[in-house]
């Protein structure tokens, strides 16, 4: 499977005595045989099966449509589904929509806070007016970070890059936000303005998994861990 093509992601298929590869159809995820002639795949949250002749290495027929809402990762192509030598299928669906609840110091619940969405991280910036979260696409098993104004219930996404973004971290006065994202391989460190703006690595990249933890009360530094 291939990323950044025109039109998406595609998968490829390759010939081990010429090395020659040509394109053979869109997709979110890696492909499967399926045992007698079938590929498999996940295409935007679709699990598809298609006819598949192995000795020429074409599909014929239209897909069908086994599954809707199928996991998926698609910076990586993996997809949790399986299938039996006799055609069983197995998968794992999308997690459905949370919530995030205010309480009091007590534990006791005190309302919602904004609509329910597939959120993963979740941090308040430090008046407690706007979450930083990261919020995964379906589709593509993307996440993305989102600034959400509690008070107007207002979702703004702060990335637009292919990954995982995640673990954001408000600075002390809320103007920055920290985080990781696996953009060039293992997630590494990058900050960027609360409102938008220009994104910073802040560690140089290497092969690393770098997350953060706090910044120091004056907003000058940044404690991370790197594994």
């Amino acid at each position: 499977m291939t990323l950044g093509e025109e039109g998406g992601a595609w998968i490829h298929v390759a010939s081990l005595q010429t090395r020659s590869t040509r394109r053979l159809v869109r997709a979110s995820s890696m492909a499967t045989y399926v045992h007698p002639g079938w590929l498999a795949w996940v295409d935007e949250g679709r699990l598809l099966v298609q006819a598949f002749d192995a000795a020429t290495a074409t599909l014929s027929g239209e897909p069908h449509e086994l599954a809707g809402d199928v996991g998926n990762f698609a910076s990586s192509g993996h997809a949790y589904f399986s299938f039996s030598r006799e055609g069983t299928l197995s998968y794992v669906p999308w997690g459905g929509l949370s919530r995030i609840e205010w309480v009091d110091r007590e534990g006791r619940p005190q309302g919602p806070a904004g609509e329910p969405r597939r959120y993963a991280d979740v941090r308040l910036d430090p008046t407690g007016r706007f979450l930083a979260t990261s919020i995964t696409t379906p589709e593509t098993g993307f996440k993305d970070l989102w600034v959400i104004n509690l008070e107007r219930d207002t979702p703004e996404r702060l990335t637009h890059e292919i990954g995982w973004e995640s673990t954001p971290i408000w600075s002390p006065d809320g103007t920055q936000i920290a985080f990781s994202a696996d953009w060039y391989g293992p997630p590494n460190l990058y900050v960027k303005p609360a409102d938008g703006g220009e994104t910073r690595e802040l560690v140089p990249f290497d092969l690393a998994v770098h997350y953060g933890g706090s910044w120091t009360p004056d907003g000058g530094s940044l404690v991370y861990s790197r594994a």
